[in-house]
């Protein structure tokens, strides 16, 4: 999947002309400074070919080289290809989204076929549904939002439902660009991984890299399903790796 993000790049890099070309490299001397990242060295930017920019540009800014070429593309009067590259990450974050969805449509009908002989059972799963997306809907900073409730009451179920409806576009769909479930009895059953590593292993053919994902942590939700059954320290205490 790395390639195919820097193939992307050189594609709309290959569209600027030289003299173009020329100006988008003397941008980006500064450009990294709006990112708070430290800038490549002049002297290797200078003679770098589009091809070998590309190549710069992700080893040293993994997950905002597309953000730094969206910038860039329009201080060169380039806004088609601004508007371009908007339209390829969409196009792959969709491709995600479809496929979460025939996903999540399988487990949903599995779900609605089973008997469920508490008549308070969908009562509760709605009331919790409302909850959380008026938690994330008020709130634009990171949240960590528990799910209780005894065995039985439909908090499987309601997890589930949140992620068939996100990934239909229908729940909080300008809040995350990205939600990831992972069931905790697999993740029990693993070896040693890093987060990278792990959304990795969820993601279709195509998709953006886990760098570009991570480069907006705040539009990423991630669902865990039975984390009181978790047998293991997450260690979340590093950059997201």
């Amino acid at each position: 999947m790395a390639g195919s993000s820097g193939y992307g790049l050189l594609k709309l890099l290959q569209k600027l002309s030289d003299e173009e070309f020329q100006r988008f490299k003397e941008l980006l001397r500064e450009e990294p400074e709006k990112f708070k990242l430290k800038p490549i060295s002049w002297t290797k930017i200078e003679n770098s070919s589009k091809e070998s920019l590309v190549t710069l540009l992700n080893t040293h800014y993994p997950g905002q080289a597309w953000n730094m070429m969206l910038s860039l593309f329009l201080q060169v009067n380039r806004e088609d290809l601004s508007i371009m590259a908007q339209k390829k990450k969409r196009h792959k974050q969709t491709k995600y989204k479809k496929f979460m969805k025939t996903t999540f449509e399988r487990i949903w009908t599995l779900e609605t076929n089973t008997h469920i002989p508490d008549r308070n059972y969908h009562l509760i799963v709605e009331v919790q549904y409302k909850a959380l997306q008026e938690i994330f809907d008020s709130e634009s900073e990171p949240v960590t939002a528990i799910v209780a409730g005894t065995t039985g009451e439909g908090k499987t179920t309601f997890l589930r439902k949140a992620m068939l409806d996100w990934a239909s576009g229908v729940l909080l769909q300008n809040r995350f660009q990205y939600v990831f479930f992972f069931s905790v009895f697999s993740l029990n059953n693993t070896t040693e991984l890093s987060l990278a590593e792990l959304i990795s292993s969820t993601l279709p053919e195509s998709s953006e890299t886990v760098d570009d994902i991570l480069s907006d942590p705040k539009r990423i939700l991630f669902i865990l399903d039975g984390f009181d059954y978790l047998k293991f320290d997450l260690e979340l205490r590093t950059n997201l790796c």
